[in-house]
């Protein structure tokens, strides 16, 4: 590799390009190493086949090479690997004709050089990237998304080739996914379609469809609004599905959204800010929020819309709508018929469907080769008895098609439902038409002749948030789902469940996602399953479906979290049953209550407030304010004031789970209390009251637990973090050796908090003088910790950033600034930007620019670290007076030639 940075660059694509080539089948090499000889730069590539090696040189270069610089290299090639069976000089750059006219030198194979052409070779290793994506399955997005995807790889190939790594074909292969999907949490992949199935009996609308797109349309105007609007049932989703489905090649982005309320519109940007790989301020609804608007509203080279589904409350949906709207469209279904508070004019009113096309939609759903005359005069009457509502059509046709009767008879039978029905003592008053009511009897009965079951979890459904409700709340709470649900479930049969839904789907009483293993049931079929039940029926469902969620809701560990997420939105609409029939029942208490542990752990603060509020409220009318579980909902609540830095709301919190604890169970749990106050105080500097604190939390462990217990360690490791704060190594040292002999012991040398414990004990280490083994304790416990937790937890960040100080310390900054880099991914992707951890490590990144002098790259970052420690902190807390100190001292040298050692620090992870 020679040449200047463009030569270099070009030398990188095109070893990307090989490695990609030579994963087709066809190739048969065993292994491959990227610079064997990385020091001598005499043999860029070694392939390693079953009969002997072939060394390969690429020669890149901006200035034009003659015959003798390439008959020097192939020669430099030869004696560089002389035991190689095979060589290759790959020249890419201006050539005289002589090179090219060689072929070869003395054994060396010489191919026609190639231009160096950047874009080319960029568009060639993103045409590779395509196949080998496909063939795995992956994601492979535009051209454009490509083109960004090899580009990010040839960066990590840099890096790799720098450590002569030998690679297997399997491992190499792993190595590009890896790649792959590490940047792809970063690069959205375009085209996003984010849409409901289609349906595939729509029928007519033409009109409407064709208004639709000529309003949108319209070359002359971007950030067009538009809305339909129209009765429940009548359409207004399906038309919204079906202008998406038609226009999809015309937009880089299509997103689904509920605006069915405030938290269903918060959790679908949420959504929308991971496919769109944002950076938020945080991962609060408000930075969310913040961050999909800018998006939307600074985007000018992708083309997008954005469609509100369901937004009858305009006020709700106002905050949610961008200012401007240079490149893109909304569409929003409301059954409003004015939205003139949010700036949308008149909408497009959907009416019941036309006559003959309510026939037409009939004819094609039931799917019949001949119709009689009878049978066309039924369709027709039909249609009309339907009011042309295309829910209740579909209703009608999935019967007939479901029990195969003509339909004058099923004419017949719907006009004595409908009497019926109306002659009840309790009418149906749900905002809907009564034809709905109607086909949904006729169906429900018709399901439940063929499965109790069936039909049972339809009316427990009506409980639930009506979008992508999980197979898994059916399968982990059938036991507590009612006699019929639990014995047709059967936990050796995963497709039990599917035999459940099937006649519900079959009389199109809900739609199936096999693919993403849940199933909807429409708005209005929810309403008349409700009204049908009555407040009885409903509270009893409701108490199901709280304990059914409760059993199916994990503990909100990381490895958890995709599995929370399905199943928040149903969390919030049982929330709301808790409200209005005042359930308090100990499931709901401990539902909310893990609800709100993913909610904070996602930094979603604001609704992990509103769930513990509920769950303590719960707690106390049920238990009592002196019972231990009571206590529990109020340590979780202080816990999470203390991480959005509302302190003094904190501490009495504390100070009263505490006391319940002291009284209810001494003990362990009393330790566990002191511990999260003693944590509180070391939070907020006042060290002399955490010390105690601490150290009674130790006393209670050792006599309750013995001194080999990981919990013991774990009061002990809290110590001697605060011994460190205070800059106590000595006292810290012994305290942290015999945590990691402890938790060796009891949880082994893979756990996660045993290297959590080598880490604090590599930070002392270093601090203390005795650096010879902190480099081998901090790679251990990385490697653990990434082994064990991923590559995307905050106990991993935190190694990574004392890692980082080390390597600052020997005055490897490269090594340094690239883990801190890292680390603040990690942070930036789990807490935000606005959080202390965050803050602190781009405090220690600004650190690593002040050791090279870099003060202009320091400054913004310890700027944004120290607004983020006063928020949160406040001021005369000792980290923000650290980062206030480093902040002036950069200010100062921005201004002053001189030059001293900048201030950074490390970082102690408490458990």
């Amino acid at each position: 590799m020679s040449g200047g940075s463009v030569a270099i660059r070009g030398y990188l694509v095109q070893t990307l390009v090989a490695l990609l080539d030579a994963l087709k089948s066809g190739h048969d090499w065993i292994s491959v190493t990227l610079e064997p000889e990385h020091v001598s730069e005499k043999i860029d590539i070694l392939w390693e086949y079953d009969g002997g090696t072939t060394a390969v040189q690429v020669k890149s270069s901006e200035n034009q090479i003659g015959k003798s610089e390439a008959k020097k290299w192939a020669q430099e090639l030869k004696e560089a690997h002389s035991e190689a069976n095979k060589f290759e000089l790959h020249l890419v750059g201006p050539c005289s004709q002589g090179v090219i006219d060689l072929g070869e030198v003395d054994g060396v194979e010489i191919p026609p050089p190639k231009n160096l052409d950047l874009d080319g070779f960029i568009e060639i290793a993103a045409n590779r990237l395509a196949s080998f994506m496909e063939e795995r399955s992956m994601q492979s997005g535009t051209s454009l998304y490509r083109e960004i995807l090899a580009n990010a790889l040839v960066g990590k190939l840099k890096i790799l080739s720098a450590k002569s790594q030998k690679l297997s074909r399997v491992a190499l292969i792993d190595l590009l996914v890896n790649w792959i999907n590490e940047t792809s949490r970063e690069v959205p992949v375009f085209p996003i379609f984010e849409c409901p199935q289609k349906n595939n009996w729509f029928t007519g609308r033409e009109n409407e469809l064709k208004e639709l797109s000529n309003r949108l349309q319209k070359s002359s105007e971007a950030g067009i609004s538009q809305a339909i609007s129209g009765l429940g049932g009548i359409g207004k989703t399906q038309l919204a599905i079906q202008y998406a489905y038609a226009h999809k090649d015309e937009y880089d982005a299509i997103f689904w959204v509920n605006a069915a309320s405030d938290l269903d519109l918060q959790n679908s940007y949420l959504r929308i800010a991971e496919r769109l790989r944002l950076r938020c301020g945080g991962n609060d609804a408000q930075s969310v929020l913040d961050a999909v608007r800018c998006w939307l509203e600074n985007t000018k080279d992708r083309k997008w819309l954005l469609i509100f589904d369901n937004a009858d409350e305009p006020d709700c949906l106002e905050k949610y709508l961008p200012r401007t709207t240079p490149a893109g469209h909304i569409l929003i279904t409301s059954r409003r018929t004015r939205l003139d508070e949010i700036g949308v004019g008149a909408p497009i009113k959907i009416e019941q469907l036309p006559l003959d096309d309510a026939k037409h939609f009939l004819f094609n759903r039931i799917d019949r080769r001949e119709y009689s005359q009878g049978e066309q005069e039924a369709a027709k009457d039909l249609a009309e008895e339907l009011d042309g509502l295309p829910l209740a059509l579909e209703q009608a046709a999935a019967y007939i098609v479901a029990n195969e009767v003509e339909i004058a008879a099923y004419l017949a039978s719907f006009r004595t439902r409908k009497i019926e029905l109306f002659r009840r003592e309790r009418p149906v008053t749900g905002n809907y038409p009564k034809t709905v009511a109607t086909t949904w009897l006729m169906n429900f009965e018709q399901v439940a002749e063929k499965s109790a079951a069936s039909a049972d979890v339809l009316r427990l459904s009506a409980m639930f948030d009506p979008d992508r409700i999980p197979f898994e709340l059916l399968t982990a709470g059938a036991a507590k789902l009612g006699p019929s649900i639990a014995e047709a479930i059967r936990a050796d049969d995963p497709l039990s469940v599917n035999e459940l839904l099937r006649p519900l789907h079959t009389y199109s009483l809900i739609g199936i996602d096999a693919k993403d293993k849940s199933y909807d049931v429409h708005r209005l079929v929810q309403e008349v399953v409700k009204e049908e039940l009555g407040d009885e029926g409903q509270i009893t469902l409701a108490e199901r479906a709280i304990k059914a969620i409760n059993l199916a809701f994990p503990f909100p560990e990381i490895c958890n979290w995709s599995r929370c997420e399905r199943l928040v939105s149903h969390t919030i609409a049982c929330m709301k049953w808790i409200e209005v029939f005042k359930i308090q029942s100990a499931e709901a208490g401990t539902l909310l209550n893990k609800a709100g542990l993913y909610q904070c752990d996602r930094s979603q603060y604001v609704v992990a407030e509103l769930f513990y509020r509920h769950a303590l409220e719960i707690r106390r009318q049920t238990l009592g304010e002196a019972h231990p579980d009571y206590a529990q909902v109020l340590n979780n609540l202080a816990g999470l004031f203390q991480t959005i830095g509302r302190f003094r709301e904190a501490e009495p919190l504390f100070k009263q789970a505490l006391e319940i604890e002291r009284m209810a169970r001494p003990g362990p749990y009393v330790a566990l209390s002191l511990n999260n106050l003693a944590q509180l105080y070391k939070t907020m500097g006042r060290y002399e009251e955490a010390e105690p604190l601490f150290k009674q939390a130790i006393d209670i462990k050792r006599l309750t637990l013995g001194e080999g217990h990981p919990s013991y360690a774990t009061s002990l490791n809290n110590l001697a973090s605060l011994y460190c704060a205070q800059q106590r190594f000595e006292k810290a040292l012994p305290i942290y050796e015999r945590v990691v002999e402890i938790q060796r012991h009891a949880l082994g040398a893979k756990h996660p908090r045993f290297a959590l414990a080598l880490n604090s004990l590599a930070v002392t280490y270093y601090f203390l003088g005795r650096t010879q083994d902190v480099e081998t304790l901090c790679l251990q416990s990385i490697d653990i910790l990434h082994k064990a937790l991923g590559e995307n937890h905050p106990d991993l960040a935190v190694s990574l950033c004392n890692f980082a100080y080390f390597y600052m310390s020997q005055g490897r900054y490269e090594e340094a600034k690239s883990l801190l880099l890292r680390a603040i991914e990690i942070q930036r992707n789990l807490f935000g930007e606005n959080h202390p951890d965050f803050a602190w490590s781009q405090n220690n990144l600004a650190g690593c620019f002040i050791y090279q002098h870099n003060y202009k790259e320091a400054e913004p970052l310890l700027r944004h670290a120290l607004d983020v420690m006063c928020k949160t902190l406040g001021k005369m807390h000792p980290t923000s007076i650290t980062i206030q100190k480093n902040y002036e001292y950069v200010r100062c040298m921005l201004d002053s030639s001189w030059i001293t050692p900048g201030l950074v620090s490390w970082q102690w992870r408490d458990d």
